[in-house]
């Protein structure tokens, strides 16, 4: 019955935001960003800091190809929230007088496997010095006084900061658009969107801007926006990289079992490199240095499962998932088809758990304690937000009036969800074990027109079954479609597995060709479809 509900909310949803959306495109000319031109920004991130190491190219030289691209790009994407280009061109000038004082490429490669590498970071992670409020307008600025744990690695590593990238509110939505930054359009066509609520990033890394990014997935929201621009993102097994330093936070424990800072790269040797830098203790629990044997995998795969909340699968990424799964034919495995029982039933069971934990930073706080508010407070914004008078975005207010309702829910009713995640945990355990990975779609669609994602959000239930169950999985780049639109599939293994699903992504990027970057121009139909 539940599900009758939310498709008649849908439909409602649709009949408003609809021609909103076809205004909003008809206004915006159909484009993408120029092409790339510089091939330093083809290269991966290893292959940009073996080549400074090894004295081929200067840090210096790295840092501006980087710094020029994306002021090509970020006034057609407004991928960018605040830049700090000056402190990153002094920190490789420091980087090249430290390998000519030392030019032994071994010692950097062991001690800084990213040195000199360009990141760009969400802006919901501290960053010092630079804005750190997830794309909110209450508090008006908020400045990192200390880079987030997961940022202290990465620099240790020799990464150096360049940006930080716009979300939406709070990291709330599935698009990225605020009232302080504005909308983040995507690289391929600016009529849609880039995703969210890592879009700013994945904007930039599409667009050729950016080489490896942070961002942070709690329903999909690091991998949504990967599919959507083309490139490479990772949703870690849950408590390996620190949250430390994120926006929103809760105090609650459970807070930590759905959301993960998510690695982003244009290729997908760099995630594992990532990986092991943001977390260099905690990573070995994943033996990532262990070789992943292709022979002795078990692949299964999952075109479509037709649910009455999801949408029709678009037939180049169902063709992308059978092709995926069928290329490791050559190594001798048998692909098998899956079926997850109760799929349909995961987001809901997501949804109810989160919200019936302590409440994450939101809008409606009257003090640092983010429980400090009522239903009263939701009350009083969903009604200015209906008359369109709210200060805040309609996703996050729609988050304090899920949440309040939450609470009205019988507890019989969450240990029925929380039963349900153990039943899908036990049968994702026995059908991957320790070897198997399961191939499916990110999405049903490529990226769509802005602002349509709210009366598409049910579809996100391919994605929140990894958050749900807390499983590591990876978004792999899969081809362009007719009209120059990118689109990923997902690969998915069992817990502190995750070397399962980055060998297979690596694999797959070799068969497949990995990140496409924008050819320039209007999209056009391409000679390299799936």
């Amino acid at each position: 019955f539940m599900k009758e509900i939310i498709r008649l909310f849908q439909f409602f949803i649709f009949i408003f935001v609809w021609p909103y959306s076809k205004i909003v495109s008809f206004r915006t000319k159909r484009r993408c960003v120029p092409p790339v031109t510089n091939p330093l920004l083809m290269r991966s991130g290893q292959e940009l800091a073996d080549m400074i190491r090894n004295q081929k190219v200067t840090c210096t030289e790295v840092v501006l190809a980087f710094i020029t691209r994306m002021q090509i790009v970020n006034p057609i994407i407004n991928g960018i929230v605040q830049d700090c280009f000056e402190n990153a061109i002094n920190q490789a000038k420091l980087v090249d007088d430290m390998i000519r004082n030392n030019p032994d490429p071994k010692y950097w490669e062991i001690n800084k496997p990213l040195l000199g590498v360009p990141l760009t970071v969400k802006e919901c992670l501290a960053v010092s010095g630079m804005s750190h409020n997830a794309g909110r307008i209450i508090p008006e600025q908020r400045i990192a006084k200390k880079d987030a744990e997961a940022v202290v690695n990465l620099k240790s590593a020799g990464a150096i900061p360049i940006a930080v990238t716009n979300t939406p509110e709070l990291c709330y939505f599935w698009e990225t658009y605020n009232r302080k930054t504005g909308l983040t359009k995507n690289p391929y066509d600016v009529q849609r969107t880039a995703g969210g609520s890592s879009g700013g990033e994945c904007a930039l890394l599409g667009a050729g801007a950016s080489v490896i990014g942070l961002g942070s997935d709690v329903v999909g929201s690091g991998r949504l926006p990967a599919h959507f621009c083309g490139v490479f993102g990772h949703k870690p097994s849950s408590h390996i990289i620190s949250n430390e330093g994120h926006i929103p936070m809760s105090s609650d424990e459970e807070w930590h079992d759905f959301l993960v800072i998510a690695p982003l790269s244009t290729h997908a040797v760099d995630l594992p490199i990532m990986l092991t830098a943001a977390a260099p203790q905690i990573s070995k629990v994943l033996n990532l240095d262990e070789p992943v044997d292709l022979t002795k995998i078990k692949v299964f795969y999952l075109e479509e499962q037709k649910t009455l909340l999801t949408s029709k699968i678009h037939s180049d990424i169902k063709e992308a998932v059978r092709n995926s799964a069928f290329h490791f034919k050559q190594y001798g495995v048998e692909p098998e088809k899956a079926y997850i029982n109760k799929f349909d039933n995961s987001l809901e069971a997501l949804c109810t758990i989160m919200m019936r934990m302590k409440a994450p930073n939101n809008v409606f706080q009257r003090s640092e304690d983010t429980q400090d508010f009522s239903f009263l407070d939701v009350f009083r914004e969903v009604i200015l937000d209906t008359l369109g008078c709210s200060k805040f975005h309609t996703y996050t207010v729609f988050y304090g009036f899920t949440k309040k309702m939450s609470e009205l829910l019988p507890k019989t009713y969450e240990k029925n969800m929380r039963g349900l995640k153990e039943e899908l945990t036990k049968y994702f355990e026995e059908l991957l074990g320790t070897n198997g990975v399961l191939i499916m779609p990110v999405f049903f669609d490529t990226a769509h027109k802005h602002y349509r994602m709210y009366y598409k959000f049910t579809n996100v239930i391919y994605m929140s079954i990894a958050n749900l169950l807390g499983i590591p999985a990876t978004v792999c780049p899969a081809g362009l479609t007719r009209t120059g639109m990118p689109f990923g599939i997902q690969i998915i293994a069992n817990k502190n597995q995750d070397r399962l699903t980055l060998a297979v992504a690596k694999e797959l990027e070799k068969a497949f060709g990995g990140w496409l970057p924008p050819q320039g121009g209007q999209p056009m139909n391409v000679d390299n479809v799936v």
